[in-house]
């Protein structure tokens, strides 16, 4: 493919008719093709609407205390099950070092 400086020194040159309607053709083909394309301007983004919120301060802490919440003596139980378990685990590991 020839550059775009060939082909104007070709048309100056050119003595027939349709060769330089050709090559004009062409010329003005690959000056379209090479001007830079029109940036468009970024869309601005819209924050979506908030949904309104019908709980109570009450039913939200109720719904957490269901999804997370444990009782405090469910939680020492839990301790107590983990000490107990590390305390078996030390000793077993003590038996192993001897």
């Amino acid at each position: 493919m020839a550059t775009l400086k060939e082909l104007k020194e070709k048309l100056a040159s050119a003595k027939n008719e349709k060769v330089k309607a050709v090559l004009q053709k062409k010329i003005d083909q690959m000056e379209a093709e090479s001007k830079p394309a029109k940036k468009k301007a970024p869309a601005k983004k819209k924050a979506p609407a908030k949904a309104k919120s019908t709980d109570t301060l009450a039913d939200k802490k109720k719904k957490l205390k269901e999804k997370y919440g444990k009782t405090e003596e469910e939680c020492e139980k839990i301790i107590s099950e983990y000490k107990a378990l590390r305390t078996e685990r030390k000793a077993r590991a003590k038996k192993q070092a001897d």
